[in-house]
């Protein structure tokens, strides 16, 4: 039971904080009288990856140990 519990909370924390960190993407975006573009280069798709792979080594030279054990 308790570590369903665990299960319950951590995805909460994980929605909780997916949601918040959209938001600087998603708000510039809501006003725009011009549609987005229709597809994304294959350029801009290997930054974005490569900016992830670096956030989540950073991260994990930061937070060595997980939050929830």
């Amino acid at each position: 039971m308790e570590e369903l519990l665990i299960v319950i909370v951590q995805f909460l924390f994980e929605f909780a904080l997916d949601a918040l960190a959209n938001i600087p993407f998603d708000w510039p975006s809501r006003g725009r009288t011009t549609p987005e573009p229709e597809g994304i280069t294959t350029a801009r798709c290997f930054l974005w990856f490569c900016g992830g792979c670096l956030i989540a080594g950073a991260s994990l030279l930061i937070a060595k140990h997980a939050l929830i054990a």
